[in-house]
């Protein structure tokens, strides 16, 4: 349906080592775009902060009430 993954509801300091890792895991495969609550993505436009998980790295690429194209 889409080429963009999201993690909903992510929480960079989440003390679920299980959810996280599986995060992680799954980062090998694909990109993923974690959106803490209050973000939200709308014409492949991020709204608020976003965080790009790939490879097993997180990195921040949009803070609040900034707004981010996805590729």
């Amino acid at each position: 349906m889409t080429e963009i993954n999201i993690e909903p509801h992510f929480d960079i300091n989440n003390d679920n080592m299980i959810q996280m890792k599986s995060i992680l895991d799954e980062s090998f495969k694909r990109v993923i775009y974690g959106l803490p609550d209050g973000s939200y993505i709308e014409s492949n436009k991020v709204y608020g902060r976003c965080y790009n998980i790939y490879k097993g790295n997180i990195e921040i690429i949009c803070n609040d009430n900034e707004c981010f194209l996805l590729e």
